[in-house]
């Protein structure tokens, strides 16, 4: 269970704070629910916290954790179906879990596509969607700003040209 303060994972929506924990009345159902605002754009969500593990709620990564990050963002990349709404519904499927290994594998894939051929304008707002969620995740965990974080991340992108 999370405690008022701690930063939290949402996923697609990316690094939150809780708020407050409150029990609320919603359709004649008491339920506790989390109060997390989105650090990047100040959203504010509630998070039935019975739920929390269902939606992918989770802690964010260690900074240990920041290393097998960038093993996943370095390696060779995976087989991809030829169409892009196969491959943007599979890319989604694996963001939905709210994995940062995930978002990786699906950023990685999408830059090394990128090189070889122009993605279809979804797959365009999708890369950088992803891109500024493990950003954000790398930026409060190393206590960084976020410019250090991205300017990393272009460097591990650049190696392979």
């Amino acid at each position: 269970m999370f405690e008022v303060g701690d930063k939290v994972v949402y996923p697609l929506q990316g690094v939150g704070e809780i708020l407050a924990i409150e029990a609320k009345i919603i359709l004649g159902v008491e339920q506790r629910y989390y109060i997390l605002r989105i650090l990047s754009n100040g959203t504010t969500i509630m998070v039935p916290i019975d739920n929390a593990d269902d939606v992918g709620l989770r802690e964010l990564i260690s900074p240990d954790e920041v290393d097998k990050v960038v093993d996943v963002l370095r390696g060779k990349g995976e087989p991809m179906s030829p169409k892009w709404s196969k491959r943007y519904k599979d890319n989604m499927d694996r963001l939905k879990t709210g994995s940062i290994f995930q978002l990786a594998s699906v950023l990685r894939n999408l830059m090394l596509m990128n090189r070889k051929k122009e993605l279809s304008f979804g797959e365009k707002r999708m890369l950088d969607s992803v891109k500024s969620l493990i950003v954000d995740e790398i930026s409060y965990v190393k206590k960084v700003p976020n410019y250090r974080v991205e300017a990393d991340l272009d460097k591990i992108f650049n190696e392979g040209k």
